[in-house]
């Protein structure tokens, strides 16, 4: 009776969790949206797909044969640049409840869910079911908890990840289980191949040993146990692709001052705008508190304070990008510790901890609680309809835009296309241009109106699609010279039609517009490849010496 119990209660409060979550990302409009709120969130639901495919319908001894193929047809692939844990399991998610956005969506609302649910489960051991559900509420009510749970991206199972690492620690500390140590290993893998931020896992053991000095456990063979799963099974990934993801980051491709000195203030301020200044300090009340409960009962209160330390020392040392998103990680432990302290300063006080936890919610809700709202739109329906007009059966579609507008087009495309991969949706910035992750070194193949319709005829791109919408501080010269060729040379390019894009809420009116190749059909047929041999992984004419596809993508190579 007692272990039904048991099993209920977790059930319960992850059916729970979930319609609250689910809730949170209808209200945001998520569940409706284009999956466009970041540069990368298109490239994560492609890849995804992709994931997805290759699971029901792709030859399992030749993976990167199938990513490579995959890649031709949909070039916003992922893989390599993360590493795989986000596209195995909504891979899974998708395979069970089919590819649209909004089941992705839902997908990322389970995994929130899931993390309040471990949530929950610490919180009711600590202070018991009714400030478990306080966490839960305040957890799932965080804006950037709210921001992620409605997008495809790699925070919120970083987050499932890290917590339960954090608290399988924490039970070490107090117990010394090997099923503990090797729980926090296993947990600490599936983080670090999630995204490697996670890697701020590693200073847990060692803050923990300075923390409470019992540097005994040294010589415990369970002691070393994590790290040795950590390099059997992580070290062969970033072996290969920490260049590629180095290449990527904003802030210089090693550790630096100046990105040090910019970061840290950042970082310090962010931590205050996650929550308030009301939950930061019930959280560093908490962590003292539960750290000074004594050995065999503060475990977990001294993992969560090494897990902090890390995160904070790993961020403002790794130069890859100053975000706040990247303290997602840290929000069901921070929640967590806020309630505790709140809890633990209503007893010190003498007062009833349902007041302490009716004063945490009122203040957070006045000073936090707020829906933050997702719109994107108006860029899978045309395409869509593209892809299913017979007369472009054997058509090659080419989208120019910036990183949202060209990932949204070819995402949305690959969700319609079927049987997939069928269509190629060529990327102008990897046909025309040759540039790095985040868009430098910029290099522009063909410079002439005459040089781009050679290469567009080439293939033949029978469909070009250009996005007048595109960021600013990404339009370059091959949007010009793209924009110039349609409109000079109306003997060549027919406009089929324009439409209304969305982009958070802001309307483009005739924004992104679609023309046809008039002759595209009398052009012969190219054959193109993915080069793996003197091209840097460049995707080829079989004769044409240019590049068609630049680059080609080394992180599945």
């Amino acid at each position: 009776m007692i272990s039904s119990v048991r099993l209920r209660t977790p059930v319960l409060v992850l059916c729970l969790a979930f319609a609250l979550a689910a809730l949170s990302v209808h209200l945001r409009g998520a569940l409706v949206s284009g999956v466009g709120s970041l540069n990368d969130e298109p490239a994560h639901y492609a890849t995804s797909m992709m994931a997805r495919d290759y699971l029901l319908g792709g030859d399992w001894f030749a993976p990167l044969d199938y990513a490579r193929d995959w890649y031709l047809h949909y070039p916003k692939i992922a893989l390599g640049q993360w590493p795989p844990v986000l596209y195995a399991l909504i891979g899974v998610w998708m395979a069970l409840f089919g590819v649209s956005a909004t089941a992705a969506i839902l997908g990322m609302a389970f995994l929130t869910a899931c993390c309040a649910t471990v949530l929950f489960r610490w919180m009711e051991k600590e202070i018991g079911a009714w400030g478990a559900g306080v966490a839960v509420l305040v957890f799932l009510c965080l804006p950037l908890v709210q921001e992620f749970s409605g997008a495809l991206m790699t925070e919120v199972p970083l987050a499932l990840f890290c917590t339960l690492a954090v608290l399988a620690f924490g039970r070490y500390l107090d117990r010394g289980g090997r099923r503990d140590a090797l729980a926090f290993g296993l947990f600490a893998v599936a983080g670090i191949l999630t995204k490697g931020n996670a890697l701020a896992l590693g200073m847990v053991p060692l803050l923990a040993l300075v923390f409470t000095r019992r540097f005994e456990l040294l010589r415990s063979k369970v002691f070393w146990l994590p790290a040795v799963l950590v390099l059997v099974i992580c070290a062969p990934w970033y072996s290969v692709t920490a260049e590629i993801q180095a290449s990527s980051w904003s802030g210089g491709t090693r550790p630096n001052l100046e990105y040090s000195l910019r970061a840290l203030p950042s970082y310090l301020a962010a931590s205050v705008r996650l929550g308030g200044w009301g939950l930061l300090l019930a959280a560093a009340f908490g962590l003292f508190k539960g750290c000074r409960d004594g050995q065999g009962k503060n475990g977990v209160w001294i993992a969560s304070a090494g897990f902090f330390l890390g995160l904070l020392l790993l961020l403002v040392v790794l130069p890859s990008d100053v975000d706040g998103r990247h303290l997602v990680l840290a929000t069901p432990l921070l929640v967590g510790c806020a309630v505790y302290g709140v809890v633990r300063a209503s007893k010190d006080l003498g007062l009833a901890p349902a007041w302490g936890l009716a004063l945490l919610l009122g203040l957070f809700g006045l000073e936090e609680l707020r829906v933050v709202r997702k719109d994107f739109g108006g860029y899978r329906e045309p395409v869509m309809a593209l892809l299913r007009d017979p007369l472009y059966e054997q058509a090659v579609i080419m989208v120019a835009g910036d990183a949202i507008g060209e990932g949204l087009v070819i995402a949305g495309g690959a969700a319609a296309d079927s049987p997939r991969p069928r269509h190629y949706i060529l990327r102008a910035s990897k046909v025309l241009i040759s540039d790095d992750w985040n868009g430098r070194d910029y290099q522009l193949h063909f410079r002439t109106l005459d040089e781009m319709q050679a290469r567009l005829e080439a293939f033949p791109v029978a469909l070009l699609v250009l996005d007048s919408s595109t960021n600013p501080a990404q339009w370059f010269s091959h949007h010009t010279l793209l924009d110039q060729l349609v409109q000079e040379r109306g003997d060549a390019w027919e406009l089929l039609s324009s439409h209304d894009v969305r982009r958070q809420g802001e309307v483009f009116s005739q924004a992104l517009r679609i023309y046809r190749l008039i002759n595209w059909q009398s052009l012969p047929k190219a054959e193109v490849r993915l080069s793996t041999s003197g091209g840097g992984g460049l995707l080829q004419d079989k004769d044409a010496p240019g590049p068609l596809i630049a680059p080609g993508p080394p992180r599945i190579e």
